[in-house]
């Protein structure tokens, strides 16, 4: 089973972390890209800079879950996406909903 990781250390992820933990959905840690919030914990989970994680979690082992607000999120995943940090297959797959999260943003 790939690792769960969430991204966004904001307010949207606090809850899903919440809601997930709760789920007994495991999680990883959380991934952001603000330098402020790397190397701390969040919602009991380690903040983990992009790079940071590409280094220890290999391609295909993870898979991000987006913690943003709706607005952002479709456009941040494909800000990764163009620019070459994560791949579209990186991302947990909203479609299939494998572990049912999607109900949990609405």
């Amino acid at each position: 089973m790939k690792k769960l990781i969430l991204y966004g250390a904001g307010t949207v992820g606090k809850g899903m972390a919440f809601e997930l933990t709760c789920r007994n959905i495991p999680i990883e840690c959380f991934c952001d890209s603000d330098p402020a919030k790397c190397g701390r914990y969040f919602a009991g989970y380690m903040v983990r800079a992009l790079d940071e994680m590409k280094r220890i979690y290999s391609k295909g082992s993870f898979q991000i879950l987006l913690t943003l607000g709706s607005n952002t999120a479709a456009n941040v995943k494909e800000d990764f996406i163009d620019n070459g940090i994560f791949a579209r297959d990186d991302f947990y797959d909203e479609n299939e909903d494998p572990l049912r999260i999607m109900p949990l943003f609405m």
